[in-house]
């Protein structure tokens, strides 16, 4: 078993209980998570076929039934302010990274998509899909009226659209991917320096300060990574093999953004704006 082969797992059983709780998922799917998140880590043990897919797929109607949530709420509260369309994104990207996730573990390859981008796919739902957007929402949360401000709306929609635009470059035009891949990490920094600093007013405690330190500097880490690679593969001079420069990106996000990064909204609880104005 492979880094990358921890990562995904790890996602299952960590980032996504973390994210969750932030969420407002029903109480009955905070539980669900911990047995459907377990059973899909444990497909990672069998080679690529139907036991493998079998195990992953409460997996994907676990995440299927949070996107459900997500877009109930949407329609409820008619998009909301930026910080909560940050959310409810968050909540219908799992579901795609547990669909992917399932075609990993079946080793299905549509579109001709090697092994590792399937997997890398299902990965980048699930934490620069689900985990950032969380943490992104979070954050919008902790700025309060300051989630007005042109920074906060430049990063939310960068984390909100970068996502899927990242993943449609690698299956259509590198043009695409490294200009998706500049604007996720931009976005995704920019969110992660907006709160440390909100963090550093003195609205969230010395925990989570320290805690979105960390987290800042691994999601400076990780996405300078990723930036850099997008521009060598552009240019055909890959400087790591994809699985090695996955594995370390995966990690550095796994570690800062969407462990320190969650536990650090966990601890400053931001609460939602009591009105809701839709996003221009």
């Amino acid at each position: 078993m492979t880094l990358l082969d921890l990562i995904a797992p790890y996602a299952l059983v960590v980032v996504a209980p973390l994210g969750l709780a932030l969420a407002g998922a029903s109480p009955l799917s905070r539980k669900l998570v911990y047995p459907a998140g377990l059973l899909a880590a444990a497909s990672f043990f069998f080679d690529q076929g139907r036991v493998a897919a079998l195990l992953a797929v409460p997996w994907f109607l676990f995440s299927a039934e949070i996107a459900r949530q997500g877009c109930l709420r949407l329609l409820r509260r008619a998009l909301g302010p930026l910080e909560e369309l940050a959310l409810h994104a968050g909540m219908l990207y799992l579901a795609i990274g547990g669909f992917w996730l399932v075609l990993s573990r079946l080793g299905e390859r549509p579109l001709g998509f090697r092994d590792e981008i399937i997997l890398l796919t299902a990965i980048h739902f699930h934490y620069a899909g689900f985990a950032a957007c969380v943490f992104t929402a979070m954050t919008g949360r902790m700025l309060r009226d300051q989630a007005e401000s042109p920074l906060y709306r430049a990063a939310a929609w960068a984390v909100i659209g970068g996502t899927p635009m990242l993943a449609t470059g690698i299956a259509l035009s590198r043009w695409i991917e490294i200009v998706a891949a500049f604007w996720l990490a931009l976005g995704v920094v920019l969110v992660a320096g907006l709160a440390l600093f909100s963090s550093l007013l003195g609205r969230s405690g010395i925990g989570a300060s320290l805690c979105f330190s960390i987290a800042a500097a691994f999601t400076v880490l990780s996405m300078g990574m990723a930036a850099a690679y997008a521009v060598s593969e552009f240019q055909g001079a890959l400087w790591l093999p994809i699985p090695r420069m996955a594995a370390l990106h995966g990690l550095a996000n796994a570690l800062g953004l969407s462990t320190a990064g969650l536990i650090g909204c966990i601890i400053a609880r931001p609460v939602p704006r009591e009105t809701f104005t839709s996003p221009s």
